[in-house]
């Protein structure tokens, strides 16, 4: 590749000095910036390599599902270590910085007004991540726990919620326990950092009731799917999740997580499985 392309709206490249651009768009003097216009105007995308990084410079409200799915085959070829995005704006330029293409995508996709792509935009999507990237820097806080659930191979520590304390990561951690004889998962414990489902005491209420049974129960049904996939392949669960949540005060708000799940055992054979949440984006949802 080129350092620097142009994607139209139907997904094809350009070299930014085209002649043929320029016919295209009718934009016949030479002086003209035509790439800068067809970028704010037109809802293409201009994509510079630089080193590692990959630079995407876009108005997403403008831009097409053709246009994203030619970037997103470009960004998959390039591999880079990091995406910049540039939101490039009649009122100026924001930028934000990823390291994930999928929390990318996310990002963007949450940004376009395209009619089709919001009338098919899932409001729950989860994909399982290889256990091999918790070496990543982005998975470290996961690391404590994952290193605690193999040292006690997978044997639930009496004061496991203690632990969590000592180490920072109680407000975003949920325990289920599947009670014997059920194909049920109960809250065990609930982090206070699970402000979506409401204010107070809630999180306290929900000790002992069913995992499906919090406020927005659409999310929590499509939630606990990767829960219930934990407790059956007792193995640990590494996932991504992107998810609009109901809150109790009638708002909708969007989240891009990771997850991480890990089946514990108790002395004498209870199956529960401790959850932890890391949030990467958030935003008001429609």
């Amino acid at each position: 590749m080129q350092s620097t392309i142009v994607i139209d709206e139907n997904g094809d490249l350009w070299p930014p000095g085209a002649p043929r651009l320029r016919e295209v768009l009718m934009c016949p003097d030479p002086d003209f910036d035509v790439v800068t216009y067809a970028v704010r105007n037109l809802g293409f995308v201009l994509l510079r390599r630089q080193g590692r990084m990959v630079r995407a410079e876009m108005r997403p409200a403008l831009v097409k599902p053709a246009t994203l799915i030619g970037l997103y085959y470009m960004l998959v070829d390039l591999r880079p270590q990091q995406i910049l995005l540039s939101r490039m704006m009649a009122e100026g330029a924001s930028h934000e910085l990823f390291d994930d293409l999928s929390e990318f995508a996310a990002t963007v996709e949450r940004d376009i007004d395209d009619e089709g792509m919001q009338r098919h935009r899932p409001p729950f999507t989860s994909s399982v991540r290889s256990l091999e990237l918790l070496g990543r820097s982005r998975y470290a806080r996961f690391a404590p726990l994952v290193d605690l659930w193999r040292d006690a191979r997978g044997v639930l520590p009496p004061d496991l919620v203690s632990r969590l304390v000592a180490m920072g990561l109680h407000s975003r951690a949920t325990l289920v326990r599947n009670p014997g004889g059920t194909g049920r998962l109960v809250y065990e414990y609930v982090g206070s950092g699970y402000t979506f489902i409401g204010k107070g005491c809630l999180p306290l209420l929900l000790v002992g009731r069913d995992i499906e049974m919090l406020p927005d129960s659409d999310y929590a049904r499509a939630a606990a799917r990767g829960y219930y996939e934990c407790l059956r392949e007792q193995q640990p669960r590494l996932e991504t999740i992107s998810a609009v949540m109901k809150r109790p005060d009638g708002q909708s708000v969007w989240s891009y997580f990771d997850r991480l799940l890990l089946p514990w055992r108790t002395d004498l054979g209870v199956g529960n499985v401790l959850g932890l949440a890391e949030v990467r984006r958030r935003a008001p949802a429609a």
